[in-house]
């Protein structure tokens, strides 16, 4: 089995799924952060393969660069990046993700530099919650295409039916907004600190969800 990528050098779906699958409690707190890098198929199409592959390894290098040391970054497969950060807080994991997203705009300023552009997500492990790092993300794909929608469209408010349509890809129907608040009431309760004071997915009141 091998358990690097290739192409960027870090660790492959192999060794990111022995991390993820790993049946532990987590004792200390321990963020993982998903990354999707956005364009690569638009890259890919229009300026050849070679670019997508440069892009790629332009943002396992961004990411690596900014990232602790001591903590996990791999490649999860085509456009996903997993980081996984040992001993940490909230505090911590919002300053990585300022200064990636500093880093990435100065690496964007230069030229003929292919824009760098992503989306992420993150779960903390609560201090007052016994979790395994499978437990920590254990998304469903329903759960997982609704908050990578959400993510690559910060600050859009998605009203239920748009949100029906856009992840189930059928017309909404009477009783769907039922199946859409069920699955982001359980989409809070895996990824928000305080399901019930949520900071990653909120509520536009009657208007619908988005993240900041």
């Amino acid at each position: 089995k091998a358990f690097i990528d290739a192409h960027t050098g870090l660790p492959n779906k192999n060794a990111c799924n022995e991390i993820l699958n790993k049946k532990d409690i987590i004792t200390d707190p321990t963020a993982c952060i998903m990354f999707d890098l956005n364009n690569l198929k638009t890259v890919n199409d229009t300026m050849g393969h070679s670019a997508g592959d440069q892009l790629i390894i332009n943002f396992a290098k961004l990411l690596r660069s900014v990232i602790p040391e001591k903590d996990f970054v791999g490649r999860y497969g085509g456009d996903e990046f997993i980081a996984v950060i040992y001993h940490t807080s909230e505090a911590k994991i919002k300053e990585i993700l300022k200064s990636l997203n500093r880093e990435k705009d100065k690496l964007n300023s230069y030229e003929n530099q292919i824009p760098i552009d992503y989306a992420c997500g993150w779960a903390l492990s609560s201090d007052d919650m016994s979790c395994t790092m499978q437990m920590l993300l254990e998304l469903t794909d329903t759960e997982y295409a609704i908050l990578l929608l959400l993510l690559k469209n910060r600050r859009q408010v998605f009203s239920t039916e748009r949100l029906y349509e856009a992840v189930w890809k059928e017309n909404f129907y009477y009783g769907a907004e039922n199946t859409v608040m069920v699955h982001i009431r359980n989409l809070r309760r895996k990824v928000e600190r305080d399901s019930k004071n949520p900071m990653i997915i909120k509520t536009s009141w009657g208007k619908g969800y988005y993240c900041d």
